[in-house]
């Protein structure tokens, strides 16, 4: 019996640790984007000052760094450092921001996006993951989930994942009990989560990403649900407590799933 609830404790830990590691990966996602976007409104605050004191934007080629150091035809009076730094930042990911004056969607000032966590872009600043100061709902996706979610999530997937296997196959051959294997199947999409986003990122590539709360909503949770309850109902003893476990998992991604 006391092995029986260390091993369900130890279950029920990496239950949690696997839910609570791939909603992390979406939130930290949410947390690049905004200090991206936030980035941008200050280069925007600051470019607007620039224009105010010098009639106009900085050129393509004098780029950011004319916030911070002095463009040679502009005079010293007319002129103040608009940045408290003493280089232009980079992004999040460390990859410089692409600033063009007049900017082919902003004709009249400029444009300024980051190229997002792959540091490149197809389009101009276009692309499912860069962010840009023409289109408020940029960026398309979110940054690959494979890139965020830490070694841990899927070692902790991974072990999840076998151990319940080798109690249900254990209670099978030793007990042989009547009832479905319904919560066993809700503890095993739970383990299968982190490598689910990754094969779908991989499969249909960054643009899935635009769907992961349809995704999660409506793919991914609906199914534990019916399994958990089904399982808690009429499972197997081991399907029972797996379905227990469940219950603490749709809560946490209840109250974590990220929106944009």
């Amino acid at each position: 019996m006391e092995y029986s609830r260390v091993m369900t404790l130890f279950c029920l830990t990496l239950v949690l640790g696997v839910s609570a590691l791939t909603s992390w990966a979406g939130n930290a996602g949410i947390a690049r984007i905004f200090a991206t976007r936030t980035e941008i409104a200050n280069f925007s605050t600051a470019l607007k000052m620039f224009s105010d004191d010098c009639g106009r934007y900085p050129t393509t080629a004098e780029g950011l760094d004319a916030l911070i150091a002095r463009p040679m035809n502009i005079p010293s009076d007319r002129w103040n450092k608009y940045l408290d730094a003493d280089r232009i930042p980079k992004d999040i990911w460390d990859h410089p921001y692409v600033y063009r004056c007049p900017g082919v969607h902003n004709t009249n000032t400029f444009d300024l996006y980051s190229c997002g966590a792959d540091g490149k872009t197809k389009t101009g600043g276009d692309d499912p993951d860069d962010i840009n100061n023409w289109n408020p709902s940029s960026p398309l996706v979110t940054t690959n989930v494979a890139e965020q979610l830490p070694p841990f999530a899927f070692l902790c997937g991974g072990a999840l994942f076998l151990l319940v296997l080798i109690f249900a196959w254990l209670e099978k051959r030793i007990l042989a009990p009547k009832g479905n294997l319904h919560g066993i199947f809700a503890l095993l999409w739970i383990a299968v989560a982190p490598a689910l986003w990754v094969v779908l990122t991989w499969t249909f590539g960054a643009g899935v990403m635009k769907y992961s709360d349809v995704i999660t909503e409506f793919g991914w949770l609906p199914p534990i649900l019916l399994w958990t309850i089904s399982g808690y109902l009429r499972g197997t003893p081991f399907s029972r407590v797996c379905a227990v476990m469940t219950i603490p998992v749709l809560i946490l991604a209840a109250l974590t799933i990220p929106t944009l």
